[in-house]
């Protein structure tokens, strides 16, 4: 029986990915700065340089996700530890496949592409020109992976993800929680045609990836577009506050930016159908905060 490691495991994707991995038959051990009391869990921080090497030797993980990186919204885009989680994730790589790793899963970002002006949905093809230091940062360890690791690796390139235990300050989250609260929401660039992904998807589709013979790069995303206009619009619907210019302030956008997946890479491989569209989202995130 294999082992699987998960780093970032209680984190927004990790906690759903566990909830799907426990239906496996893998074993699996878990590590983040979470400090709870498990018996497969080890806690700690990544930048820590050789905080990885006794955790190696004792799992010896065939499986490595590796989820963990900063990404509290909206700072993490330009921050700078961005630089020492390329930096870390490269270590802990070469000492993954030193000590006989098979498969590493890097959960990266469609940030590697870089912004686009045109609603072209972007493929596995598309050119790399990320420019923000995150999807540099990230695009550092993809290219480090393909040029040494190709076959044996899996490069997943996540689009817009939401959903339930998402960070309060997201979009979704965010227009739900004003509402509750009477404040105006403001839409900075209300136009843009976004991406988004239902988490519980994501998890689905790196569970799959960790249990089969599949390397290389893929997008995941829906493969659909939304604004946040339209969103936050069927968000007042749903939520019957039908006084829309008073509860969106809007920012004047002469510049469209179209960021939305080619999934058919994703979709041939795996023979998988996004199962959580975005009203299934919004739904969901509406239930919980309105406990």
């Amino acid at each position: 029986m294999k082992n699987i490691l998960i780093t970032g495991a209680f984190g927004f994707i990790g906690l759903h990915l566990l909830a799907e991995l426990k239906k496996s038959k893998y074993n699996l051990f878990t590590f983040s700065r979470s400090k709870k009391k498990l018996s497969n869990h080890f806690s700690g921080n990544l930048l820590d340089e050789n905080n990885f090497d006794e955790i190696l030797n004792y799992v010896k993980p065939q499986i490595i996700i590796h989820l963990a990186w900063e990404t509290t919204p909206p700072e993490f885009y330009n921050h700078e530890s961005n630089i020492k989680w390329s930096n870390a994730t490269i270590n802990l790589i070469e000492k993954f496949y030193l000590q006989g790793g098979e498969k590493f899963i890097f959960s990266s970002t469609c940030d590697e592409y870089g912004i686009k002006t045109n609603e072209k949905n972007i493929s596995e093809l598309n050119a790399c020109k990320p420019k923000t230091l995150y999807g540099k940062s990230k695009n550092l360890v993809s290219n480090f992976l393909k040029k040494n690791y190709k076959n044996k690796s899996v490069i997943l390139r996540n689009f817009f993800v939401c959903g339930p235990g998402e960070n309060k300050n997201k979009l979704l989250s965010s227009i739900i929680l004003n509402l509750n609260n009477n404040i105006t929401i403001n839409l900075r660039r209300p136009n843009d045609l976004i991406d988004f992904i239902d988490v519980r998807d994501v998890a689905n589709i790196i569970s799959q990836f960790a249990v089969d013979k599949n390397y290389g790069i893929f997008n995941i995303g829906s493969g659909s577009s939304n604004t946040p206009l339209n969103l936050t619009k069927k968000i007042i619907k749903i939520k019957g506050k039908f006084n829309n210019k008073q509860l969106i302030n809007k920012t004047k956008q002469e510049e469209v930016i179209g960021i939305i997946s080619d999934n058919s890479k994703l979709k041939n491989t795996l023979k998988y159908e996004i199962k959580f569209n975005i009203n299934k989202t919004i739904s969901d995130l509406i239930k919980i905060y309105d406990v």
